[in-house]
């Protein structure tokens, strides 16, 4: 019992309670627009946030604009949602949730450069700002507590966050080529992915299966969680995405077969299967696979939602 009661409390400092969202790509030319990015582990609602924008005009005065979501917007942990001022363009990546600003944002683009300063501020319910991205020098006149040192000074229309961490700094941004929607090249270099798939085909039985990339990680030791409690969205539990319920499997010991606690093949890969008539029919679960590492937890798969 101890040493569960250690491994929860292990668990939870190496997971931030609530996802972490930042102004991750911004877009200056023809339809101007802007993405953000959930770093977290948790979906986060994003009713009350807002996008406070603007920029320099031809006589040098700041032009000011506002975007509120609306109050179902939430944002799942990896997901990128991309804010831009009509349905016309830029493009986005398939299956990106956007918003319309139905306003001019006023940032300026000529020559492929920029010519005047911009900024955006990404303000949370409580009126805080919680990140800021800002160029040429140019500065917003509220903040809302946001900061940004440094200055940044693009040579494209498009410019995006070069990794997952946020030093409030010009060095946390580059230039890149326009792709809303989709993380940036120095973020795809970086990922680490752990792939959670859980099928059945109806008739009682079960696959489950958990794929480590970029880089795989061979002999992995891993929790697959299950939880009996619905969340709506899915992923929006308390634990991980999941319910606690799923606490009692961590004092499940590691074993080769598993399936609760175990470790991955020699290509980090594992997988678990449950022939037809194991599972009742209508038995819902929601389920979540963990990496640990020398330091705690290293990856968090996606939560999925079955029912049999």
């Amino acid at each position: 019992m101890k040493r569960t009661l250690l491994l929860v409390t292990v668990l939870f400092l190496s997971v931030p309670a609530s996802g972490q969202v930042l102004i991750n790509e911004i877009y200056t030319a023809s339809q101007d627009a802007l993405e953000i990015l959930n770093t977290g582990n948790s979906t986060v609602s994003l009713s009350g946030w807002r996008v406070e924008y603007g920029g320099l005009n031809i006589s040098l005065n700041w032009i000011a604009g506002t975007f509120t979501f609306p109050g179902s917007a939430s944002i799942a942990p990896g997901e990128i949602i991309v804010i831009r001022e009509s349905t016309s363009g830029p493009s986005v990546a398939p299956g990106t949730t956007v918003y319309i600003t139905n306003s001019n944002i006023n940032w300026a683009t000529t020559g492929g450069g920029q010519t005047r300063g911009g900024a955006a501020v990404l303000v949370n319910s409580s009126n805080v700002g919680v990140d800021m991205i800002r160029w040429l020098g140019a500065s917003p006149p509220n903040a809302f507590g946001a900061s940004f040192s440094g200055t940044y000074n693009p040579g494209l229309s498009s410019f995006s966050r070069i990794d997952f961490t946020d030093d409030d700094n010009a060095s946390d941004w580059a230039d890149e080529s326009l792709n809303l929607g989709v993380l940036s090249q120095g973020q795809l270099s970086l990922q680490d992915v752990l792939s959670l798939t859980l099928t059945t085909t109806g008739v009682g039985d079960l696959f489950w299966s958990v794929t480590t990339s970029s880089p795989a990680v061979p002999g992995g030791e891993i929790y697959n969680l299950v939880s009996l409690q619905d969340f709506t969205p899915d992923g929006s539990g308390p634990f991980f995405g999941i319910g606690f319920d799923a606490i009692p499997l961590l004092a499940q010991p590691a074993t080769p077969v598993g399936p609760f606690h175990t470790f991955l093949d020699a290509t980090g890969q594992w997988s678990f299967a449950l022939p037809a008539g194991v599972v009742p029919a209508g038995f819902q679960v929601e389920a979540v696979s963990i990496l640990l590492g020398t330091a705690g937890v290293d990856r968090v798969s996606n939560v999925v939602a079955l029912t049999f």
